[in-house]
């Protein structure tokens, strides 16, 4: 049955089929509209589009979260923004080992 059904049909579209199609859509596009228009976005637009809001939104988010850092720790530096700790050279170079076993004991 398979070799009857690939025997009676086309192998394929024909030669530049895509651009005869995409012609033809354009050209009924401008037929009913009177303009020519792009028939669709490429991916590169359609996720600029999409991006820009959420990009917008975490901005703003970042932003907000930052003042909220700064009136809280009632402090203008860049670690208050940042909500990190200042830290002393002594914790700094400190293990983390060693500051569990204090902890612990």
């Amino acid at each position: 049955m398979r070799e009857a059904v690939s025997a009676s049909g086309a192998t394929g579209f024909g030669y530049m089929f895509t651009e005869r199609v995409m012609k033809r859509i354009k050209a009924e596009r401008t037929r009913s509209s009177g303009a020519e228009k792009e028939i669709a976005p490429t991916l590169f637009e359609s996720l600029l589009k999409a991006f820009r809001p959420v990009a917008i939104a975490g901005v703003a988010a970042a932003l907000a979260l930052m003042v909220y850092n700064i009136v809280d720790s009632r402090d203008l530096s860049f670690s208050a923004a940042l909500g990190v700790p200042e830290a002393t050279l002594e914790e700094a170079l400190g293990s983390p080992l060693s500051s569990a076993l204090e902890e612990l004991s």
